[in-house]
C-alpha cells in the first residue's frame, strides 16, 4: 500500500528511514553516528540513480560539516521535495548536529526549501540519537497541543505493539 503515490525510490527511503531508526534506538551512541552517512546511500542501491549513490559514498560528512549549512544543503544536497532527493541533506544535518537536536532543527529551518517535511523526518532521527536531551523536552512542552500530541504518540505505539 502506498501513502502518496507508487514510487520505488520513495519506498527505498522509507525502508532506510525505518532501518536507521531501528539502529539508532537499539545501539550504542558511538555506533549511531556512523550509520547516518551509510543511510544516505541506502535508498539508491540497485536503482537507476546509482550515480547518486556513488556521489553520496564519495562525500565526507566530516569535511562538509566544516562548511556553512547553506553551502551544503542546496549546492551539494537537494533541499526540496520529494524526500528521496532531500534524504542525504537531512542525514547531513543529523550528522553535523549529532549532539545538538535543537540546533539540528534550527539549521534545517534556516536552509529553507522543503524544511517542514525534512524536519518531520529529521526530528525523530535526531531525537533517537539524543533520547535524554532536556532542551527538546522543554521545547515540546511549550507546544500548545503537547498533551494531545503525546497522547497520539502513545496510542500509536500501543497500537503497534
Amino acid at each position: 500500500m502506498w501513502l502518496t503515490h507508487p514510487d520505488e525510490q520513495l519506498n527505498a527511503v522509507a525502508n532506510a528511514y525505518v532501518e536507521l531508526l531501528s539502529v539508532t534506538l537499539n545501539s550504542g551512541k558511538s555506533e549511531k553516528r556512523n550509520e547516518l552517512r551509510d543511510a544516505a546511500t541506502a535508498p539508491y542501491s540497485g536503482t537507476d540513480v546509482d550515480d547518486k549513490k556513488k556521489f553520496c559514498e564519495e562525500l565526507n560528512f566530516n569535511e562538509l560539516a566544516l562548511k556553512d549549512d547553506r553551502d551544503v544543503v542546496g549546492p551539494v544536497f537537494a533541499k526540496s521535495c520529494p524526500i528521496e532527493f532531500s534524504w542525504p541533506a537531512l542525514l547531513f544535518l543529523a550528522h553535523k548536529y549529532y549532539d545538538s537536536p535543537f540546533e539540528a532543527l534550527r539549521a534545517n529551518a534556516m536552509v529553507g526549501g522543503d524544511n517542514v517535511h525534512r524536519g518531520g523526518i529529521l526530528g525523530p532521527i535526531i531525537g533517537s540519537l539524543n533520547p535524554d536531551d532536556v532542551t527538546m523536552t522543554e521545547h515540546f512542552g511549550k507546544l500548545v497541543h503537547a498533551k494531545d500530541i503525546d497522547a497520539e504518540i502513545l496510542a500509536a505505539v500501543e497500537a503497534a505493539l
